[in-house]
Formats: structure tokens, sequence, C-alpha cells
């Protein structure tokens, strides 16, 4: 019994690797039978798909010759239009050890990769700006990003009332730069 433990733990171990703060049990279904104490399933749920993995064996009755295995499967959560079903996939399997693990998390990684468009590869500058108060003054700052990269990054103050204030340039020092926020 208590390797089964074990295996149950040690699954619990490695999606804490991949959860926030190391909780699983935020983020990952984790259910478990008593009347089927080989088998232990958890559900993992992104924006598009659902995660299937399951941990099944008893590795501590090696008389019965069964090996603890893990498996993981995608389901899509939404269908497409015209199809009532969902669509379903294998990703991998194989016995329960450390590289079956990092088999599955790369499965998991390559399918929820989305190619990016032609010219969103290329330099595709936007026009970003933020709004901010530093020293009990305001300041609007707008710029240019691609990615990391920043260029023509303007900062004004602004003057007056806050609904009505007048924009002008601001001189700022170094020291009082800030990091630029991202808005849209």
């Amino acid at each position: 019994m208590k390797k089964e433990k074990d295996m149950r733990s040690q699954l619990r171990d490695w999606l804490a690797e991949i959860c926030p703060k190391g909780k699983p049990e935020d983020y990952c279904q984790i259910m478990a039978n008593s009347a089927a104490p080989e088998v232990m399933k958890v559900r993992i749920f992104t924006h598009d798909y659902r995660y299937s993995i399951f941990a099944t064996g008893r590795p501590d009755q090696p008389e019965k010759n069964q090996k603890a295995m893990l498996s993981c499967e995608v389901t899509s959560r939404k269908s497409i239009a015209g199809l009532t079903e969902h669509r379903y996939a294998h990703l991998v399997d194989g016995q329960f050890t450390r590289v079956t693990w990092e088999l599955i998390k790369a499965a998991i990684l390559r399918f929820e990769l989305v190619k990016i468009a032609g010219k969103a590869r290329e330099d595709h500058w936007r026009k970003m700006n933020s709004h901010y108060e530093q020293d009990d003054k305001q300041y609007y700052a707008e710029w240019e990003q691609c990615g990391d990269r920043i260029r023509d990054h303007k900062v004004y103050e602004i003057v007056g009332a806050k609904s009505e204030g007048i924009i002008k340039p601001a001189v700022i020092k170094p020291e009082m730069e800030r990091p630029v926020k991202k808005s849209e």
C-alpha cells in the first residue's frame, strides 16, 4: 500500500512543478477512486483544451506483473461549428517515470503553441501609452513597442485638473523614469 501512496504523491509533486505557487489542487481536478485505488485521474484545463492524465497500476503488487503506467490525452473544450462531438487525441503513454512525465509536459506545450502570423513575426511596432502619477504630478507617456524594444518614448506632464489638464512636454530626470506599463 505504501508504494501506491508514493505513486500518488509523486504525481502530485510533478503537478506542483507546473502549477502556480506549487498548488495543483487549485488548478487541477485530481480524482482518485477508492473502489479502484490503482487508477488516478487528473484533469488540467486551458482555454481551449482539457488534458486528462492517468496514472494506473499497482506497483505494490509485483506478483500480478502490473507496471505503473502514465498517460495523457487531450480533448477540445469547444466543438467545431456543425459538429456535435469534441476532438480528441492521445498524446503520450509509458511507464510511470520522470521521462514519461517530461514527455507529457512537452506534448502539452506543443499542443498549446500557436503559429505566429507572417506580419507579426517581423518588426511590428505598436503604439502604446500610459498615464501615471509620480511625486504628486500627473504624467502621460507614449511610445512604440515591438516585443521588448521601445522607440520614440515621449513623456508629458499634465498640468491642471486631471480631467481638464493641459499637456506639455515634461522634463524627466533619469531617476524619475519608470518601467513603461503596457496598455491597449
